[in-house]
């Protein structure tokens, strides 16, 4: 996800995740896996 919005793209306002029914995601699993600093700049 990091790659996708920080490199991919890194102009985007905004980025539209689709996830299927069987790995859905919620805000709280980006504090899993990045730091309490950058996950509010990938949200």
């Amino acid at each position: 996800m990091k790659d996708i919005l920080d490199v991919k793209y890194p102009d985007a306002m905004k980025v539209v995740l689709v996830t299927d029914n069987l790995n859905t995601r919620t805000t709280a699993s980006f504090y899993d896996d990045f730091s309490s600093k950058e996950t509010p700049a990938l949200l």
